[in-house]
């Protein structure tokens, strides 16, 4: 066995290593596509020249394959700007400076008492039931579409069977014409 850089190589990889590099283009196809597929003939006809742009540091297309693969996440303002101590105890375990809704209402308007009829969730304190606390890829935050989260408490067919929505639930937003936080009117009206 010869030994290259410090290792043991067996005498007919050698060999291949000096045929492959001491042939020409045609004797290198033979020999390479004999052991591997889809090495391609350099004396095919029809080959398509495709102007290759490099880029030797790659960033230029990492940042493209990043962009396009990469979700828009809209994010919680403190989220964002990586201020975690508004929200959180960062010294104990990031556990939460306050509960559940009296943390949001640190900058968010108190919409249950603002409000004559409450929707459900608001009432409850739970904002975490629609919203999420960090990022998402729905506006407002919303842990799912805007009209699919209506439809994960409340039945399409309930809806359907109501005088007022015949075919607008099909063509519209619930939050057009109801406000999903409450109203002083029945049914979070806004008109």
């Amino acid at each position: 066995m010869a030994v290259f850089s410090g290792k043991r190589i067996a005498a007919p990889a050698l060999l291949l290593v000096f045929i492959i590099s001491a042939c020409g283009a045609s004797s290198n196809y033979n020999v390479l596509s004999f052991f591997f597929d889809g090495v391609p003939d350099p004396n095919a006809k029809n080959l398509k020249s495709e102007k290759v742009v490099f880029d030797s540091t790659g960033i230029k297309k990492r940042e493209e394959i990043l962009r396009k693969a990469t979700p828009k996440f809209i994010l919680h303002g403190p989220f964002g700007a990586k201020m975690c101590g508004d929200c959180h105890n960062v010294d104990q375990g990031f556990a939460l400076l306050k509960k559940e809704p009296d943390l949001c209402f640190k900058c968010h308007s108190n919409f249950e008492t603002k409000v004559k009829y409450p929707h459900g969730p608001v009432a409850a304190g739970l904002c975490t039931a629609c919203h999420k606390p960090h990022k998402s890829v729905n506006k407002f935050l919303l842990v799912r579409k805007e009209k699919d989260l209506c439809f994960f408490c409340h039945s399409v067919l309930g809806i359907k069977q109501n005088k007022k929505h015949p075919e607008i639930v099909k063509d519209m937003n619930c939050v057009s014409c109801h406000n999903p936080h409450g109203n002083d009117k029945k049914f979070f009206l806004r008109r």
